[in-house]
């Protein structure tokens, strides 16, 4: 805002309508420069604060977070999904997080499965 007036009630009602800065007449070119530097950066860190919220909000609506209770057979170790199907674990596990499997044999199952 560029004005003439210095009367702070003045000043008050024009920042309580929208107003964010102002210079008085006449114009220093100095001040208006650093002016506009400024609200030119808070521009920018306003509009990456929007986009950093943003992607947050994006991430927070695809998390996948496993809890509570897992019905789970004793035996094949399959689970009940919300369906009332038994799947194996690791594609119950896949398809509610964000974790993925390698597959490998660990020494008890090597040695009862496959020594001879």
């Amino acid at each position: 805002m560029v004005t003439a007036v210095t009367e702070a009630g003045v000043l008050e009602a024009a920042f309580a309508a929208g107003a964010v800065d102002y210079l008085t007449k006449p114009i220093n070119r100095v001040e208006l420069f650093a002016r506009i530097r400024s609200a030119v950066k808070l521009k920018r860190e306003m509009d990456r604060r929007k986009a950093r919220e943003q992607e947050l909000e994006q991430a927070l609506r695809e998390v996948k977070v496993l809890q509570g209770l897992l019905p789970i057979c004793s035996h094949c170790k399959k689970i009940r999904n919300d369906q009332n199907q038994w799947q194996p674990v690791e594609s119950y596990i896949k398809a509610h997080s964000a974790a993925d499997f390698s597959h490998g044999i660990c020494p008890e199952c090597l040695d009862k499965h496959y020594s001879k």
